[in-house]
This record gives C-alpha cells, sequence and structure tokens, in this order.
C-alpha cells in the first residue's frame, strides 16, 4: 500500500471543504495503486471534471510517480511534508479545519494541519 496526494486548486476563489467526508485543500489516500486511489478519492467526491476558466481544473488525477507507485508515508506538497508535520498557511483559514485529510485503506480518516477556531 502507498499513499497519494490529491492537492485541491483554488478553483473560483473557492476551496471546496467537507469534514463528513474528508475532503480539504490536500486529500491523501492509501491504496495499492494510482488507479485505486483515483476510483476511490471520485467516490468520497473529488470531481476530476471540475474546471474554472482562470484557474484550471480543480483536482488533479494521481500518478505513479516516476514508477514508484506513490509514497510509504501520508505525504503532502509533491513529497516534501509529511502529513501530520504540515503547518496551515495564512490565508487558508477559511478552511475551518484540517488542510489534510488521509483516508486510510482501513476507513479511517485522519486530519492534519487544524488551526483550530479563527475568531
Amino acid at each position: 500500500m502507498k499513499f497519494y496526494e490529491f492537492r485541491q486548486t483554488n478553483t473560483g476563489g473557492r476551496f471546496v471543504f467537507d469534514r463528513a467526508r474528508g475532503i480539504t485543500k490536500h486529500v491523501v489516500i492509501e491504496a495499492t495503486s494510482a488507479e485505486e486511489a483515483n476510483r476511490r478519492a471520485s467516490e468520497i467526491g473529488l470531481n476530476f471534471d471540475d474546471a474554472d476558466t482562470c484557474c484550471g481544473e480543480r483536482w488533479q488525477l494521481a500518478e505513479d510517480f516516476d514508477g514508484c507507485g506513490g509514497y510509504d508515508v501520508p505525504t503532502v506538497e509533491d513529497g516534501s511534508t509529511p502529513a501530520e508535520e504540515l503547518v496551515p498557511e495564512v490565508g487558508y483559514l477559511e478552511l475551518e479545519g484540517p488542510h489534510v485529510y488521509v483516508h486510510h485503506a482501513n476507513g479511517v480518516i485522519a486530519g492534519y494541519a487544524d488551526p483550530g477556531p479563527t475568531a
């Protein structure tokens, strides 16, 4: 099993955030292949056809990065940061919750980089 990141583009000036489905700026899915990760991403509600004329597609399909097949640990920012170490970016606080959701193969969804209340 490997972890595949889906990073959301701020299409149309807003992020899609859904705590119940585990959708936020970064969605990481544990799967046996990029194909399985893409299928599971679609099932939770990532819409790969959601595009905007100024900003492009909201989500990109997962790929097997140079044949490595994803990452060994939940990772974001193109493999440079473990999900549990991500620091929420100022300016993206409108997410109202975790900036990363990791969907484990066993069904557990874990949230990371939660800025907490903004008021």
